[in-house]
């Protein structure tokens, strides 16, 4: 059997002000480490300012979270990510932290997509052009799309006015695979969402930082600080099975 764990949005800020986001990480990532994964993913929005200060205390928060591969979101930022965990990003497409990992006989793909200055994800041909390279080098083994942000609405109208840029290449590029991927694991949303987008499963995965839900009839979303969340995926024989559950219990 094939496992990993992923984590997302934890958000963490130097300072008194991030301790809480950065005891939930800490939490989370020993949780993580008792399930015995072949690699632990962190799938973006690590920090939640770019700091290089914020990706010290994360990265004191991820001791002892190996293998560890972390992409980014749309609050990190590239070089300061880079430089804080250069054993933990892939860099196989400059400037992009995009990569390719094994995790048994599960293959992980992995892009990048931060838009600088932006909430809403983003695609670029370059990337496209990387994804299909790496894609066709493949033959017929399983693998899964890790991104920080979903490429469809997710039925949020909250999140959903900052549709991803990209999606109709990502989709002609994931049509071009020998097979098409198990599941596009996403995260962002500070929720755990299943999404059948044309055919492809997506799957976002709930933070271990604060969740949000839906404000009927407002326009914002509630805020909610209950465990920290986590998300374990594992290919079994019978295909592959995602598992959401809190970090709970002492590191």
């Amino acid at each position: 059997m094939s496992r990993i764990v992923l984590l997302c949005d934890s958000h963490i800020r130097a300072g008194e002000a991030g301790r809480e986001a950065a005891a939930r990480l800490a939490l989370a990532a020993a949780a993580a480490r008792r399930l015995a994964p072949d690699l632990i993913v962190h799938a973006g929005d690590l920090a939640d300012d770019g700091a290089p200060e914020s990706y010290a205390m994360a990265r004191r928060a991820l001791a002892g979270a190996a293998p560890l591969w972390i992409l980014p979101g749309n609050h990190d930022e590239r070089g300061a990510l880079a430089a804080a965990f250069p054993e933990a990003v892939a860099a196989e497409a400059p400037p992009f932290l995009c990569g390719v990992r094994q995790a048994g006989r599960l293959r992980l793909v992995g892009l990048d997509t931060l838009a600088p200055g932006q909430v809403a994800g983003r695609l670029t041909p370059a990337q496209a052009q990387w994804l299909r390279a790496r894609l066709a080098e493949m033959g017929d083994e399983p693998w899964v799309l890790i991104m920080h942000h979903p490429p469809c609405a997710l039925g949020m109208p909250q999140l959903d006015r900052w549709p991803f840029e990209g999606a109709d290449e990502l989709l002609c590029a994931l049509a071009a695979a020998p097979r098409p991927p198990l599941c596009i694991l996403c995260a962002h949303a500070h929720g755990a969402h299943e999404i059948d987008w044309r055919g492809l499963r997506v799957s976002v995965s709930p933070p271990t930082g604060p969740l949000f839900a839906p404000e009927p009839g407002e326009p914002g979303l509630r805020r909610h600080m209950g465990a920290p969340m986590l998300r374990a995926i594992e290919l079994t024989p019978e295909g592959l099975r995602l598992r959401a559950m809190p970090a709970l219990g002492q590191g």
